[in-house]
């Protein structure tokens, strides 16, 4: 089962340090049975951590989007300085990537 919750002013949810709690409470939790078990669900009261939330606008979705090449990229950029590290001793392999950078 998947639940998708949208808020409605999603900037209050979780403000601070400690996070707020979601806590659900099936009436009927024997309607609820595991495929695998055969088990109803248990219990049939859920709580769940809430962390911060952002609105959905394109703002969030331009964010995202950066974050995610910004990720791929670090992790290309990590890749080609370990392999400058193991091309050329330690030593001059940030002096050769510098130059290579400046050379851009």
């Amino acid at each position: 089962m998947v639940l998708k919750m949208s808020f409605d002013e999603p900037l209050y949810v979780s403000p601070g340090e400690i996070q707020d709690t979601l806590t659900i409470k099936f009436k009927n939790p024997e309607s609820f049975v595991s495929v695998e078990t055969g088990q109803h669900m248990q219990p049939a009261i859920l709580t769940i951590p809430i962390k911060k939330q952002m609105p959905e606008s394109e703002f969030t979705k331009a964010y995202i989007s950066v974050s995610e090449d910004l990720d791929a990229t670090l992790k290309i950029i990590f890749w080609i300085v370990l392999a400058f590290n193991i091309i050329f001793d330690g030593s001059r392999a940030m002096d050769h990537f510098v130059e290579l950078i400046n050379a851009l």
